[in-house]
């Protein structure tokens, strides 16, 4: 085996798996990538909100439970073992969405007290989604030359600030798979008032960021990459590119199957 051949596999024991356990389809790898890592941040961030509302704010803080979530965007992680017992030392065992020892909240977001008008919550979630849909159009954009190693970090930065910012309302959902997914499992837990409960607010975290995310990308379409100049008439164009280590000319990449593919990399 050449040693400066690139392989396929970062473990060599799947090269030794049956073909039929390796997903050859884009959409099914993408939509696995998916699962996977909305699974690893909800979690984390779920085991936080249980130590900041379980602890009464004794070993946890607003600022540390936005600090996880930041770095649950960016590195995953996993959720310790315990936290089942600890929701039952807090509730004695008895699920319940209503009262002072209610946990629905622990899972899905939920508004603060002085937060009633559902109206008012979906246009906190529509600024805040499209700050966040905003600022990650801004870091995605190859004309500004972040590393793509730097997309999580800033991903997870943007969602800290966004806490800090906006959490108090109503828990900063700021993306639906955040809220409804996690929901869906509580209504395992909790029944309908999974989603009747607060006079069903559950759609408030589900329509805000589905159209601030859009609201957001649009802004920076509208007022920033629309006016970007053409590449023959960009000065920056060559250093940028000699800068980022990308070659002017389209280059033809073997992709899966042996088709080929344009890099998308040098597409400005």
């Amino acid at each position: 085996m050449d040693p400066n051949r690139p392989q396929r596999f970062a473990f060599p024991v799947n090269n030794y798996l049956p073909s039929f356990t390796h997903l050859s389809h884009p959409l099914f790898r993408e939509f696995m990538s998916e699962f996977v890592s909305t699974f690893l941040f909800i979690i984390v961030g779920i085991g936080c909100v249980i130590t900041f509302k379980t602890t009464h704010s004794d070993f946890d803080t607003f600022l540390s439970l936005n600090l996880c979530w930041g770095f649950a965007v960016v590195f995953g992680g996993g959720l310790g073992i315990g936290v089942s017992a600890i929701i039952d030392q807090f509730d004695g065992g008895h699920r319940t969405a209503k009262g002072n020892f209610s946990t629905l909240c622990f899972f899905v977001t939920c508004p603060n007290d002085w937060e009633t008008n559902q109206l008012a919550g979906c246009w906190d979630q529509i600024i805040a989604t499209g700050i966040l849909g905003l600022v990650m159009a801004s870091h995605i954009d190859p004309r500004n030359g972040v590393p793509r190693w730097m997309h999580p970090v800033l991903g997870g930065l943007s969602v800290m600030m966004i806490g800090m910012s906006f959490g108090m309302n109503d828990g900063y959902p700021i993306n639906p798979a955040r809220d409804l997914g996690a929901r869906c499992f509580a209504a395992i837990l909790y029944g309908k008032d999974a989603f009747t409960d607060r006079n069903y607010w559950f759609w408030v975290p589900i329509v805000g960021p589905t159209v601030g995310a859009v609201v957001g990308a649009w802004l920076y379409n509208v007022c920033v990459d629309l006016h970007s100049p053409k590449p023959e008439d960009d000065p920056t164009k060559n250093g940028f590119l000699k800068q980022n280590g990308i070659e002017e000319s389209w280059e033809p990449v073997k992709g899966p199957n042996d088709e080929v593919r344009k890099d998308l990399s040098t597409d400005f």
